[in-house]
């Protein structure tokens, strides 16, 4: 069976076995348990050659599943068959997985590991579960009338693993490349930055699940954006020799005048929360994304701390740097006994402003984030 996933061509020798069966008989019926430990059994050499694939490919336990799914679908015909494949191949690889009724239709529910966004999400015995939709390849959104949930573990004594949907890294896929151009003005002067990034990894990463902001501040940098992006602009600043408020001004402007603002409600795409990766390939970015990317490049191109603030609808950026004497205008921050200045990327106006919306208040939350870290090596 040949299977592309993101760029990513493979082609397996799978089957199983009883699948008919398996719709013949109740879920309740203890016979379906013997059926399933059986079905278990059988693929575990197969499971087992699956997860040494992945390992290799440096996949995280998302891409996993959404294989195990494209698997699934082309090993049997029917729906409820393709739910009852890849539950006992997800459960045979170490994951747990069982199978809920919705609209006297199955589905497959899959245990994770921390709370998602815009997607479906149940508690059973204090476990976190959301619903794979294995035709579509996707989290399924809104569910209809649930007829009961067969939960794997009680009925086949074995409890596993949830999906970890947010694991540092990236995976290895066939590079196709994205080449951009950013120009944006600083002071007197225009600038001008091309970069290749990766297509594929691109769209991997916009399809993930979503979850707290918190996460994508605090991701690792791969190495293809420090080359690509992080150290062309390290060496402007060098060469421009700027001090430290320049060059977050700097930083701040290529953020802020490079790329179009667009509020996520007024694309196609809805509500979503990029990395790096994805901003920098993008058409639009709003506050989360921008800043994001900010707080990236202030801590890769500077090594400056910098702590994000949560306001109503709106996400900004504030940075603490060496000697900051704050300005009149400045809008300043106190955070763990240091002052910051801010850097709204999403405010057209000069570093140490913030959105008028928000100007001297305190913000629902602030956001810790962690010193970059790079991973991967350029290609």
């Amino acid at each position: 069976m040949p299977i592309e996933l993101y760029g990513a061509s493979f082609n397996f020798i799978f089957q199983i076995s009883n699948l008919e069966e398996s719709e013949r008989i109740a879920l309740v019926d203890p016979r379906f348990t013997d059926l399933a430990n059986s079905a278990i059994h059988d693929v575990m050499p197969f499971a087992s050659r699956l997860i040494d694939l992945c390992d290799s490919l440096n996949f995280p336990d998302w891409l996993r599943l959404k294989l195990v799914g494209e698997i699934a679908k082309r090993a049997a015909k029917k729906n409820n068959q393709k739910v009852f494949t890849a539950m006992v191949l997800l459960r045979a690889m170490g994951y747990n997985a069982g199978i809920i009724l919705l609209s006297k239709q199955w589905r497959l529910a899959v245990e994770i590991d921390q709370k998602i966004f815009f997607a479906t999400i149940f508690e059973e015995q204090k476990k976190r579960y959301t619903i794979y939709d294995v035709e579509r390849g996707e989290l399924i959104k809104a569910t209809g009338e649930s007829y009961g949930f067969y939960d794997a573990n009680e009925n086949l004594g074995k409890i596993l693993e949830p999906i970890a949907l947010f694991q540092d890294g990236l995976p290895t896929l066939p590079y196709k490349p994205i080449k951009k151009t950013v120009s944006w003005k600083f002071g007197i002067e225009t600038y001008m930055l091309t970069y290749t990034l990766d297509q594929s990894m691109v769209k991997y990463l916009e399809e993930r699940p979503q979850t707290d902001v918190s996460v994508y501040f605090n991701e690792s940098v791969p190495n293809e954006i420090v080359q690509a992006v992080i150290e062309p602009l390290k060496k402007i600043v060098l060469e421009k020799g700027f001090h430290a408020r320049q060059a977050v001004a700097f930083l701040h402007a290529f953020v802020l005048n490079g790329f179009a603002y667009k509020d996520d409600l007024k694309t196609k795409r809805g509500e979503h929360t990029s990395s790096p990766h994805e901003t920098l390939a993008s058409e639009f970015s709003d506050c989360e994304d921008r800043s994001i990317l900010l707080a990236a490049l202030i801590r890769g191109v500077l090594g400056f701390e910098v702590v994000a603030l949560e306001y109503p609808n709106h996400i900004t950026l504030a940075v603490h740097f060496p000697d900051f004497i704050p300005e009149e205008a400045d809008e300043v921050y106190t955070y763990n006994g240091k002052r910051y200045l801010s850097s709204d990327p999403s405010c057209f106006g000069a570093l140490g402003t913030v959105n008028p919306d928000f100007k001297g208040k305190e913000p629902i939350r602030f956001i810790r984030v962690e010193p970059l870290t790079v991973f991967g090596a350029g290609r």
